[in-house]
């Protein structure tokens, strides 16, 4: 009826069935859906509900609001086929902490130790779900790729890095604030393309709309300015502080692939001191992210330098080579630096990024974590998908190296599981 040449159309071909999938919110696609109106102040209920097969798994996110769930203020929750749940998005309601930010070009190693951290095996075992990721033959790039990062400096003047986290991997520095702070980043680009960077869950300080953060270009510095409302901290039962993330969005996919990603942790008043800083425990963040180096702005330039025999570059064998399963940027345990002492409170800012197949479960080994929303729970296995983030805390009560990784099978068989230490109070004596 709709096709004009219908004895053309093959039913069973590939990219008519993909034309006849719409993705929809009540029937409507690309920002058309009418009448989604409130007043300044209102607190309005969303009754959100999903219905589909498998790949029916979605991350509703209200940019420039958040919602009440499950005794959280967010704006991102996810969603699956048949789930059904209430948002209530809340209105939007001293000090200014300043951060000078570079965008930075690095050779970055998924994988700088080709042995496996468990099994002892190479990685480069052609018997081993690794040894398509670690090649490095004329036809593959192996595990070393050109990626933008952000990093911290001392000032403005761009001159000096501040020593990057061994623990933070490929991810950028924390941005902390307190609620009711304005956070101001300096940031200059240091890269070959225009980027930005924005915290989720923030609004700008003056009021504008945060999906048209302007661009900072090559060589060029800008500043951004974010407030910390009320609505976006930590409520009565939540801990102290909560995380978020923050990316560059000129070229959402491939700025976050690129791997412009980084931690956010906003706290409750009077949590952080003047530097920033807190001293009731030990911060970690860990993003798990399939990079895919296929849709970095980097990719085209890698291929040439790193692959040069490399014909075709759309081959399934060669596609699949360049995702890479991580933790922080790092595969099959090559992620340092998670280490505690027993008895040593610590609290984990968990996030996850990425496309349709980054639903990961996290498990730790050897340890409890506590997680408060409504109520308190205890467990060790914890859910992101792309785009989500949860806030755990933890006390050390059992020395040992302990395993942590995504408990989806082809994701851990493919490098994303590291390990954190729990190191006993004597060993430091």
């Amino acid at each position: 009826m709709f096709a004009t040449s219908p004895a053309t159309v093959d039913p069973e071909d590939e990219g008519f069935q993909l034309s006849n999938k719409i993705r929809a919110i009540n029937g409507f696609t690309f920002g058309t859906v009418p009448g989604l109106n409130m007043c300044y102040g209102d607190r309005v209920t969303w009754h959100v509900y999903t219905i589909g097969p498998d790949i029916d798994n979605h991350h509703v996110t209200f940019e420039g609001n958040n919602f009440m769930f499950d005794g959280m203020t967010i704006d991102t929750s996810i969603h699956v086929g048949g789930f059904v749940s209430n948002l209530a998005v809340l209105p939007k309601a001293e000090t200014t902490r300043r951060y000078n930010i570079g965008a930075v070009n690095v050779e970055w190693y998924y994988g700088p130790t080709k042995i496996h951290f468990i099994t002892g095996k190479s990685l480069f075992d052609p018997t081993s779900p690794s040894s398509i990721y670690v090649r490095n033959r004329s036809d593959f790039v192996g595990t070393i790729y050109t990626k933008t990062v952000f990093r911290e400096f001392t000032d403005n003047t761009f001159t000096q890095m501040k020593p990057h986290p061994e623990n933070l991997g490929v991810i950028g520095p924390f941005i902390r604030g307190n609620v009711g702070d304005t956070i101001e980043i300096h940031l200059k680009n240091m890269a070959t393309f225009p980027l930005n960077i924005v915290p989720k869950n923030l609004p700008f300080a003056d009021g504008s709309v945060i999906n048209r953060a302007l661009p900072t270009y090559p060589g060029k510095v800008r500043i951004y300015r974010y407030s910390i409302p009320y609505r976006s901290g930590p409520k009565r039962k939540q801990p102290k502080c909560i995380g978020t993330i923050y990316t560059s969005r000129v070229d959402p996919l491939k700025d976050a692939h690129s791997g412009l990603i980084g931690p956010m942790v906003i706290c409750k008043t009077g949590t952080l001191d003047q530097d920033g800083q807190r001293t009731d425990s030990i911060k970690f963040a860990t993003a798990f992210f399939i990079f895919d180096e296929n849709l970095s702005h980097h990719g085209t330039a890698n291929f040439a330098a790193r692959a040069p025999a490399r014909v075709d570059v759309a081959d399934p064998e060669f596609v699949q080579s360049n995702l890479y399963y991580s933790i922080n940027g790092y595969i099959y345990g090559n992620l340092n630096g998670l280490d505690m002492e027993v008895g040593q409170r610590s609290a984990w800012y968990v996030f996850g990024m990425g496309l349709d197949d980054d639903i990961h479960t996290m498990h730790f080994h050897g340890q409890l974590y506590i997680r408060r929303t409504k109520i308190k729970i205890r467990g060790d296995v914890l859910e992101v998908d792309a785009g989500t983030y949860e806030t755990v805390k933890m006390k050390a009560y059992n020395p040992g190296t302990w395993l942590f990784h995504c408990h989806v099978s082809r994701h851990v068989e493919a490098g994303m599981e590291g390990a954190y230490k729990v190191i006993p109070r004597f060993a430091n004596q």
